[in-house]
């Protein structure tokens, strides 16, 4: 979801296009993997965002990176669990379309 393309407005993260845990119902979703970050403050909603699309019966993987920030993957010439999981990230969208 590109948050430009909503209308400015600020309870946009109302919008379950921007916030899916929002949406009425997860159920038919695709199969996703949810990358969580261990020191990101927004952590939790990643874990209930797996969680409830397990619980829609959507197939989910989740890797969940411990002791690492939010938007850690921005660091991926640095820092190799960035590149570890880019690569695992990169090879689950490929699966996804083989």
């Amino acid at each position: 979801m590109v948050l430009g393309c909503l209308p400015e407005h600020p309870r946009r993260g109302a919008d379950p296009r921007v916030s899916p845990l929002r949406a009425d119902d997860l159920t038919g979703l695709p199969a996703a993997f949810v990358v969580t970050a261990g020191l990101d403050p927004l952590r939790d909603q990643g874990v209930r965002y797996v969680e409830a699309l397990r619980a829609a019966g959507v197939p989910v993987t989740h890797r969940a990176v411990e002791g690492v920030p939010h938007a850690f993957l921005s660091f991926t010439r640095d820092v190799r669990v960035a590149r570890d999981v880019l690569n695992e990230t990169g090879d689950a969208i490929g699966a996804a379309f083989a």
